[in-house]
C-alpha cells in the first residue's frame, strides 16, 4: 500500500505529517488521508511527496505494481 510506504518513509526521516505536507506543498489532510488509505495520491501528488522525501516514485509503487501483475497473471492462467 502506497500510503503505508509514505508513512514509513516520513517517519524514517523524522518528519510529522504537517512537515511533509508543507514540504510537498499539499494539505495536511491530504497526507493524512493518503497514509490511512482513504485516498490514492495522484501522480502529481506522489511526485511532490517523493521529492520531499528524497525518494523516487518507483519506491512507492514498485511492490504494488509487481503484486498487481502477479495477480493478473494468476487470473489469466486460471482461465
Amino acid at each position: 500500500m502506497i500510503g503505508e510506504k509514505i508513512r514509513q518513509a516520513r517517519e524514517a526521516k523524522g518528519l510529522k505529517q504537517t512537515e511533509l505536507a508543507r514540504m510537498a506543498e499539499l494539505a495536511n489532510s491530504t497526507i493524512c488521508d493518503i497514509e490511512k488509505g482513504r485516498l490514492e495520491p495522484s501522480l502529481k501528488s506522489l511526485n511532490k511527496i517523493s521529492k520531499a522525501l528524497e525518494l523516487t516514485i518507483t519506491f512507492f509503487i514498485s511492490n504494488d505494481y509487481e503484486n498487481n501483475v502477479k495477480k493478473n497473471n494468476q487470473k489469466t492462467k486460471a482461465v
